[in-house]
C-alpha cells in the first residue's frame, strides 16, 4: 500500500471517528438525567453535525456514488436542525 493510500485511509477512519463522536455527544446531551431545552438543542445539532459529516467521509473511503447519493438523500429527508428543533417542541 503506497503512503497516498495509507493517508487516504487514515482520512476516512479520522473523518468517521469525528463524525460518530459528534452524534455521540449529541445522544449523551439528550440522555442526560437533567437534560433541559438548551441540552436537546445542543444534543440535536450534535447528532446533525455528526451526520452532515458521513457523506463527506464516505467519499474519503471512496464509497460508491450510489451510497453517497442515499446517504445524502436520507439527511435531507431529515430536514434542517431547526425544523427537527421545532417539529420536537410541537
Amino acid at each position: 500500500m503506497g503512503a497516498s493510500a495509507s493517508a487516504d485511509y487514515t482520512k476516512c477512519i479520522d473523518d468517521f471517528e469525528t463524525a460518530g463522536l459528534s452524534v455521540q455527544k449529541g445522544i449523551n446531551e439528550l440522555k442526560s438525567s437533567n437534560c433541559n431545552a438548551k441540552d436537546i438543542i445542543d444534543g440535536l445539532f450534535d447528532v446533525a453535525v455528526g451526520l452532515k459529516g458521513i457523506p463527506d467521509a464516505m467519499k474519503v473511503c471512496k464509497a460508491s456514488e450510489e451510497q453517497i447519493m442515499e446517504i445524502e438523500e436520507s439527511l435531507k429527508k431529515m430536514g434542517s436542525i431547526k425544523a427537527i428543533i421545532w417539529n420536537a417542541g410541537t
